[in-house]
């Protein structure tokens, strides 16, 4: 995988629960080790800044490491600069007030909710932005995306293609096409984490289809996360403890092996580690990916 090269877009995603954030959170360690990256997170409940005791965004960048910043995304305010941006209103000041009433409207919210793959779209080119944009909104050599669950996840990655499908001309229609490129390129990364057991792996393996019908890619990297240290050779030890780890280990390896099976490739792992949640956590997993990513 490309991360410490050329990547501009980083986007991690898996089924709700699998440790998706703390797997987002140690690539963008590792990666910060030779390159400006911001830890880009959509999650409402912000949750990414525990792992490095840290203040939360609130849409506003946190420092997290000397090449790493945390930032929350905050899909009203990206959406009122889209269209500040792309309709120009802003830029002519007696028009500035007109369009804050009617951002401030009613009648404004519901185009917000009911525009499809508006938010979806305005989301994408911020991050676009991040990396490519005008210098004043410049803020990174990579951006790992710490994506919605799998299923939002490619409503996200859809959004872009449908839009510039639906809409045939104007500025966002160009905006759309700009941005489905873009996530086409080969300087846009997906990132699968499972945990190494059957629904996991399932829903896995049907999201990197999906995958490639939105984006025409496979997954750069498949990583399996927690998974139970294989048993010590010579071991003997009886009762429920012992008896629990066997069988963690022995779905974890039988779920393992399947999705091996069924990508082709060698599959990234990470260990269940007795490190609490912080930043001592990240460092290790970020360890751990460097070794093998």
């Amino acid at each position: 995988m490309k991360i410490a090269s050329d990547l501009e877009l980083v986007i991690v995603t898996g089924k709700g629960g699998v440790g998706k954030t703390t797997v987002a959170a140690a690539l963008a360690w590792g990666i910060a080790r030779r390159r400006r990256v911001t830890l880009l997170e959509v999650d409402p409940r912000e949750s990414a800044h525990h792992l490095f005791a840290v203040p939360p965004s609130g849409g506003e960048p946190v420092q997290a490491g000397e090449r790493l910043e945390l930032l929350h995304a905050r899909p009203r305010r990206i959406v009122d600069e889209l269209v500040r941006d792309k309709f120009r209103v802003a830029s002519l000041a007696p028009l500035a007030p007109m369009l804050r009433r009617l951002q401030a409207s009613p009648i404004y919210d519901h185009f917000v909710d009911g525009a499809p793959g508006l938010k979806e779209l305005a989301l994408l080119r911020y991050v676009h932005d991040l990396v490519r944009g005008p210098k004043r909104k410049r803020r990174a050599d990579c951006v790992v995306l710490d994506s919605p669950a799998t299923g939002h996840a490619l409503a996200l990655l859809s959004a872009p293609a449908l839009v510039a499908d639906a809409i045939a001309s104007g500025p966002i229609a160009t905006l759309a096409r700009e941005v489905a490129t873009w996530l086409s390129a080969e300087s846009t990364a997906v990132v699968l984490v499972t945990l190494a057991e059957e629904l996991s792996v399932t829903e896995t393996l049907e999201a990197a289809a999906a995958l490639g019908e939105v984006l025409g890619k496979s997954p750069e990297a498949w990583i399996a996360n927690a998974l139970y240290p294989a048993l010590p050779a010579g071991f003997e030890a009886r009762g429920p403890v012992a008896e629990l780890w066997r069988r963690r280990r022995q779905v974890n390896e039988r779920e393992l092996t399947r999705l091996e099976r069924a990508v082709g490739e060698p599959i990234t792992t990470l260990p269940l580690l007795p490190i609490a949640e912080g930043r001592r956590l990240v460092e290790a997993l970020a360890a751990e990916l460097e070794a093998s990513v």
